[in-house]
């Protein structure tokens, strides 16, 4: 399904995203959606359970991914593609609840498998991973570049909470086998935060950053990307197993995806 031109700012901070999903459960299928130049969030998930795979987002007019009030799903196999359109903000901006950071049940997704492609020539500053507010969220083979702000940022002293302890920076909130390319890798902020976004990100294991991810066709890993032989061996069955980070195992026509249904993704 393509959702292309959607969306609109009809009050201040109320909007309407291209998928919008409110309190949907995981009985509910969701695979191979495009948001195409919306005019809000690609994708907002206001609580839930629903599994999303094999997302798309090109030239978003907000957000990418966007989560609160207690989401719990489950995300694998997405591509976020900022072309220098309007709007373009952060590729996740991730929250438990704008007015009680530690409500429950807390905002906890997990998510596997994504390659957040920012635009570094951006006027505006922008996150790849933002997580604030509280929300919590498990991590998997990401692949984050070109945003302007941060690759990795968290926020509110809630969030740092969640995410752990100086002792043990592997809470509720964890990041494991991800790659990421930013001009600033990291963004902290909170009122006394108990420890850095760099450090909470190099505490877990296989996590790098790399001058370049090493993409071809603005997206696919080439022979040598340092996102490949990153084994993801997932205990729960709903996730496939890969061998590296990002969306795309490399850089061939059977390896890419998005071909043959998506609009404004390949040359």
């Amino acid at each position: 399904m393509q959702v292309r031109y959607a969306g609109f700012v009809f009050a201040s901070n109320r909007e309407l995203n291209s998928f919008t999903l409110a309190g949907v459960g995981s009985g509910t299928v969701l695979e191979n959606l495009q948001s195409f130049f919306g005019a809000d969030d690609a994708i907002e998930f206001f609580g839930g359970t629903v599994n999303v795979k094999y997302f798309v987002d090109v030239c978003g007019g907000d957000d990418s991914f966007d989560w609160d009030f207690g989401y719990s799903g489950k995300l694998q196999f997405g591509l976020v593609a900022q072309r220098g359109c309007s709007g373009e903000d952060h590729g996740m901006e991730l929250a438990n609840s704008p007015t009680a950071f530690d409500a429950l049940p807390r905002a906890r997704g997990q998510v596997a498998n994504l390659t957040l492609i920012g635009n570094p020539q951006a006027s505006r500053t922008t996150d790849g991973v933002q997580l604030k507010e509280g929300s919590g969220g498990n991590f998997w083979n990401l692949a984050v570049t070109g945003f302007t702000r941060s690759c990795i940022a968290l926020q509110d002293d809630a969030t740092f909470a969640a995410a752990g302890t100086p002792a043990n920076l592997s809470g509720i909130t964890t990041m494991q086998g991800s790659v990421i390319s930013c001009s600033n890798n990291f963004r902290t902020a909170g009122t006394a935060p108990a420890f850095t976004a760099d450090a909470w990100f190099n505490a877990q294991s296989g996590n790098a950053t790399a001058g370049s991810l090493g993409l071809t066709a603005g997206f696919l890993p080439t022979a040598g990307s340092p996102l490949l032989n990153r084994p993801f061996n997932p205990t729960n069955d709903w996730f496939v197993p890969t061998d590296y980070a990002g969306a795309f195992a490399g850089d061939s026509a059977n390896d890419n995806w998005t071909l043959g249904w998506t609009v404004g993704v390949n040359p």
